[in-house]
């Protein structure tokens, strides 16, 4: 489970920094997604905010609930080691509907051929 983030300050200027395209106190609301941002384009110190708030094991139920579209290989495969997790997972991916699993993406554009 996730535990919910309280509004505090330092948390409030966390996913002010880390999701900067919408009011922090709503990032905070969407806590799988806000600590995608803070592992995959935080800084150190946006981190050990995230760190001192949540266990070990929240911090691995947020990286395994993290939504397609954010980590790079790099920052997935670092927060699967720091967390003591095991070799990582494929990284989480988005499906369009008709259009097949996996990177069949251009064959959309072709009209699902």
């Amino acid at each position: 489970m996730i535990e919910p983030l309280p509004p505090t300050e330092e948390l409030l200027a966390l996913a002010g920094r880390c999701i900067w395209f919408e009011p922090p106190a709503q990032a905070l609301g969407r806590r799988a997604r806000l600590a995608a941002y803070v592992m995959a384009k935080g800084a150190p110190r946006d981190w050990l905010v995230l760190r001192r708030v949540w266990s070990d094991e929240t911090m691995r139920a947020a990286l395994r609930a993290s939504p397609p579209g954010i980590h790079t290989p790099r920052t997935w495969a670092y927060w699967h080691l720091m967390l003591d997790m095991g070799p990582p997972p494929p990284l989480p991916e988005r499906f369009l509907p008709g259009c097949g699993q996996g990177p069949s993406v251009p064959s959309c554009a072709a009209g699902g051929r």
